[in-house]
């Protein structure tokens, strides 16, 4: 048997799909999440801030408004 040299049929080192198409569903993608984070983020204080008694808000505001005594 004699050995006779040859290229391989397909190369497993390269992606089929192009590299700026990879990266734009990547940064997609990763918008989309930090969107979706703010979003829920949103919602989270709308549901969350009423419920707040008007006694800590007065205490969180003395750190930033000192005339509030």
């Amino acid at each position: 048997m004699k050995y006779t040299p040859r290229l391989p049929e397909q190369n497993v080192n390269v992606t089929p799909t192009s590299p700026l198409r990879e990266l734009l569903v990547l940064l997609g993608g990763t918008l989309s999440v930090i969107i979706g984070f703010y979003i829920l983020l949103g919602f989270a204080v709308d549901l969350i801030v009423p419920m707040i008694p008007p006694e800590t808000e007065y205490k969180m505001a003395q750190y930033f408004i000192p005339e509030t005594d």
